[in-house]
């Protein structure tokens, strides 16, 4: 009785210790049935990577407060979809570009803005557009904004932009139809490589020791003495079996997200009846067994196309045919969502979010295949990564942190929102008896007036 008495006490003092000083509160993020991934449900995070904040995700798994299914009467609602920009984990909640907006709204007219942040991390706009189907869509936002940055174009594609044990879901054009596959993420989901992440959910969420060792062995995911002690306790029943050798058909596992507690079939009709429904085209099939997760045809690399100086011409032609596949499948994506947002009533807002690397190129690309989308009737996009380094240089503050927005950087993006969107006031029109003063709404910066400001914004309206 005493040793088991030492080893409660062993294990719950340096649970209490770690979470008094704010240690092991960074595993977040959970396997999704249809979006790919999203966050664990009511889980405090304690973010110390890159910047800190401690926070909790919410009901239904995202990095805000709780909202109300039903919208009160008189409120005009904004959703923010986007990937870790967006998410914003890296500063205090309050600090967040999305909560300053609301702030700065509801300070001209009080109590009629409520502002959704549905980002998360590594999402690219065919994740944006399953996380709005399935989860946003119900809140009936008048504004969804989707924040896009150098390199979201290349994240929805066949061979995923991530990390080997991070696979997404697939996107594809076929005949101009919009095709969605989950097939590599199935693949990844029964393999030893995801066996950390689905297997020990209830650990992930509630347990500072477990987030410690993973924040001080951070290979641990994918390290094979790990993965192998995955196997063995698989082999001997201890886990339910989901090698991938083991379980073809089967469902995930016991311990996993309780909506893979479901046959291929059943998860099949699920993700079938999703696309039905909302104008895409599932090209995976029940009877088609799950695939071996092969970790080579998911790891990130250095491809020519990051060493372009001692390219051939010929393939420097076959990078440009590349480049222009994966814009024309992002525009599909991007059509897509503000259908879905036409038809539920939503203004739909692209913005440029600021990159930090290949500006011109960024700017070139997202004026030409973006911007091009604002001739839909409730379609607008706007390149705010200019205006953003104009405003960071005249403030004389740094923007970031490392890759992500300082808490100065998060105040010049509310800065620049709340002026676009009053300025702008069409976005905002659907709001009942709802009207700005210009005046009041103003960004004043010394030298730099609003005519400066919009030219440098690149503001690209719709044709009413």
């Amino acid at each position: 009785m005493s040793v088991v008495l030492l080893a409660v006490i062993a294990l719950l003092l340096p649970e209490q210790a770690f979470e008094f000083v704010h240690m092991g509160g960074q595993e977040c993020s959970k396997p999704d049935l249809i979006s790919g991934f999203i966050h664990l449900k009511n889980k405090r995070i304690t973010w110390t990577q890159e910047g800190f904040s401690s926070g909790s995700t919410n009901s239904i798994g995202f990095v805000d407060c709780e909202h109300a299914v039903e919208k009160p009467p008189g409120v005009c609602r904004i959703a923010m979809l986007g990937d870790s920009m967006t998410e914003s984990l890296q500063v205090p909640q309050d600090s967040r570009f999305s909560n300053l907006l609301e702030r700065r709204l509801n300070a001209v007219y009080p109590g009629r803005f409520e502002v959704f942040n549905f980002g998360i991390s590594a999402a690219g706009p065919g994740q944006d557009l399953l996380t709005y189907l399935r989860y946003v869509r119900q809140f009936k936002p008048d504004v969804t904004i989707l924040f896009f940055e150098s390199g979201d174009e290349d994240k929805d594609g066949r061979k995923p932009f991530m990390a080997p044990w991070h696979p997404h879901v697939v996107f594809s054009l076929q005949n101009e139809n919009l095709t969605v596959s989950w097939r590599d993420f199935d693949s990844w989901l029964h393999s030893v490589a995801a066996m950390p992440v689905v297997l020990f959910e209830p650990l992930r969420n509630k347990s500072h020791l477990w987030g410690v060792l993973i924040q001080r062995f951070n290979q641990i995911k994918t390290d094979a003495s790990f993965q192998g002690l995955c196997v063995c306790l698989d082999r001997l029943r201890l886990l339910t079996p989901i090698e991938d050798g083991l379980v073809v058909g089967l469902p995930v596992s016991r311990f996993g997200p309780s909506e893979f507690k479901k046959s291929q079939q059943e998860i099949y009709s699920s993700r079938s009846d999703f696309c039905a429904s909302s104008g895409l085209v599932c090209v995976d099939a029940p009877d088609v067994p799950i695939s071996r997760f092969n970790e080579a045809n998911f790891r990130f690399a250095c491809e020519p196309e990051f060493h372009t100086r001692h390219l051939t011409v010929e393939q420097q032609a076959g990078l440009v045919r590349r480049d222009r596949e994966r814009w024309k499948l992002t525009t599909a994506i991007l059509k897509r969502l503000a259908i879905e947002c036409e038809r539920q009533g939503s203004k739909f807002v692209i913005v440029g979010f600021p990159p930090l690397a290949g500006k011109k190129e960024f700017d070139s690309a997202f004026i030409h295949n973006v911007t091009a989308l604002a001739d839909r009737k409730s379609v607008y996009a706007v390149d705010l990564t200019p205006l953003f380094e104009v405003l960071a240089l005249k403030a004389n503050v740094s923007p970031r942190i490392a890759t992500h927005l300082s808490v100065a950087g998060h105040q010049i993006m509310a800065d620049l929102l709340f002026h676009y969107m009053t300025q702008q006031q069409s976005i905002l029109s659907q709001c009942s008896d709802f009207c700005l003063d210009r005046s009041r709404t103003q960004i004043k910066v010394e030298g730099c007036d609003e005519s400066v400001l919009l030219r440098h914004g690149k503001v690209s309206t719709p044709k009413l």
